[in-house]
């Protein structure tokens, strides 16, 4: 890793640290801003979670901000270090979303088509391959 991106991964995560430890001490800061939205997601989880799940989903708005603001330290956190960096690619939206970028999809090649370059703007043909 670069210098420059140890830096920049360093002073990014933290944000996410400090303002993890801010919602963990004072949680009553952020309830006003987040109790419209788990006002809505707690019930609607609790509805699709299975019933051995739903019983453990917290109602307290002060407890699922201190519990985003664990999560925010531990992510800012692996930011800073560089562990978990690997786990991101593992789960399936990040391998669709690489695979797409690439013109695969699931492990097929897509068909490519050669095609060249004006020649004003170049006198040589180059090849660019399309997805």
């Amino acid at each position: 890793m670069t210098l420059v991106r140890a830096v920049g991964r360093t002073m990014l995560s933290s944000y996410f640290v400090l303002s993890g430890i801010r919602a963990i001490r004072r949680p009553e800061e952020f309830v006003p801003d987040a109790e419209p939205l788990t006002d809505r997601l707690v019930p609607a989880v609790k509805r699709f979670a299975p019933a051995e799940v739903a019983g453990f989903i917290p109602e307290d708005t002060a407890l699922l901000v201190r519990l985003n603001g664990a999560v925010q330290v531990a992510g800012g956190l692996a930011l800073a270090t560089g562990k978990g960096a690997g786990s991101a690619p593992g789960c399936w939206p990040c391998r669709w979303s690489r695979q797409r970028s690439r013109g695969t999809r699931s492990g097929v090649p897509a068909a490519r088509t050669r095609r060249s370059t004006s020649a004003s703007s170049s006198s040589r043909t180059s090849a660019c391959w399309a997805a």
